[in-house]
């Protein structure tokens, strides 16, 4: 498959890292997270988990199991901007906006045992929910 040739402009600023090297006039193009795996505990997904983090594209959040939207869901918060920022302190925010072609996302497998929780609550908190990619 042929590589794809971005053009750059003149005086375009690029952002490098170890792993990528992204257009600063991309920032912010990816949502946070991009995935999610959903399944059963003693089911992989700690190993699917780790296999997907040895790409060098993908960065791991802050913890495997961010429980954001299960037991560390915090009732307190009120609009949809305070529950967004809750929820992306479990991940490398900031430094993820600056390099959209890094992935990074959830592995709890417990929101599967109480989805009837969990499932509005991602809906309401990621608006791209539908883009983003969900194993199991």
């Amino acid at each position: 498959r042929p590589r794809r040739r971005i053009l750059l402009q003149p005086g375009e600023q690029l952002l490098q890292t170890r792993r990528s090297i992204d257009r600063a006039l991309d920032y912010g193009q990816r949502a946070t997270p991009t995935y999610m795996i959903l399944g059963a505990q003693k089911a992989g997904t700690t190993s699917l988990f780790e296999y997907i983090h040895q790409h060098p594209l993908a960065i791991k959040p802050k913890r495997r199991e961010t429980h954001c939207f299960d037991w560390r869901w915090n009732a307190k918060l009120k609009t949809l901007k305070q529950k967004q920022e809750w929820c992306m302190n479990f991940f490398y925010t900031d430094e993820l906006q600056h390099h959209p072609s890094c992935l990074t996302g959830d592995s709890t497998p417990s929101y599967l045992i109480d989805s009837v929780r969990v499932i509005p609550r991602l809906k309401q908190v990621w608006e791209h929910y539908p883009e983003m990619k969900f194993f199991g």
